[in-house]
């Protein structure tokens, strides 16, 4: 994917449509490929990423930012080997767990320690700055209530909102209203939204409510767009079938087909319709 579009790349946040569709045109040319990745949550590589997403643009940028760390180590900056290897030492596991596991936009904790300690190694080699001192036991009661004041509300409130959606999911999905009750929708908002529109979805058929209904497709248009899941494309379908939209139905149709070739099931239930 690299290599077929290494300047502008795919676009950010288009990974996995752009994954699925380049796949299946090497599908033609390779019938002999393995089956695709689906349900990708998060990159276990995000120097690919970033660069499958942005082009050479993010590579020559990631690139500089090494180069710009490691002028920090000039010999003007006065650091002794012993203190380069130890700041290396703490910088390497953070950006090597970001490359092969959990990226920086899944991990906010890991970038702003990484801030940090690019920051302390910015300060610890320049001399103006050092010069630059504060009052003795400042900068540490300083960042204990920084990061008391802001980090520890928002884990709580994290898994406050992940405890509610949970208990939504092992009721059976019968706890929707609980949902009124999260306080920082910011770290799950798209699994709260998933559940939140299959709720409008299924109620809609149930009570016969098309706007409800209505609602839904325009969230999963929107989905599809950037993660092009089987599920969403058969509610989708069903939606349209049931309010008699053929055109986009049929639109939608060919689309899913494209993106899931494998997958016949589509039309199970086309002929309902809410009056």
């Amino acid at each position: 994917m690299i290599a077929d579009k290494p300047f502008q790349g795919y676009g950010y946040g288009s990974f996995e449509r752009a994954y699925l569709d380049y796949y299946n045109a090497m599908k033609v040319e390779q019938p002999m490929l393995n089956p695709p990745l689906l349900k990708l949550n998060h990159p276990h590589n995000e120097i690919l990423y970033w660069v499958v997403e942005g082009g050479i643009a993010a590579a020559l940028a990631m690139i500089c930012f090494v180069i710009a760390y490691f002028t920090l180590f000039n010999t003007d900056s006065r650091f002794c080997w012993p203190q380069v290897l130890a700041l290396l030492g703490l910088v390497s596991p953070i950006v090597f767990h970001a490359m092969v596991e959990i990226p920086f936009d899944s991990a906010a904790s890991h970038w702003h320690l990484l801030i940090f300690l690019l920051f302390f190694t910015l300060v610890t080699g320049n001399q103006s700055l050092k010069s630059q001192t504060l009052p003795s036991g400042i900068l540490p009661v300083t960042g204990a209530l920084l990061t008391a004041g802001f980090f520890v509300p928002f884990l709580l409130t994290t898994m406050h909102t992940l405890l509610i959606i949970v208990k939504h999911e092992v009721s059976g999905f019968q706890k929707i209203e609980t949902f009124k009750e999260i306080i920082n929708p910011l770290p799950l908002r798209e699994r709260m939204l998933l559940h939140v529109n299959t709720h409008k979805y299924l109620k809609g058929i149930k009570e016969k409510k098309p706007e409800l209904l209505v609602q839904y497709i325009q969230w999963a248009k929107q989905q599809l767009r950037f993660k092009p899941r089987i599920e969403i494309y058969r509610d989708l379908l069903l939606c349209l079938k049931i309010l008699q939209r053929e055109s986009e139905y049929q639109a939608y149709l060919n689309e899913a087909q494209k993106t899931y070739p494998n997958e016949l099931h589509w039309l199970a239930t086309k002929n309902k319709t809410i009056n």
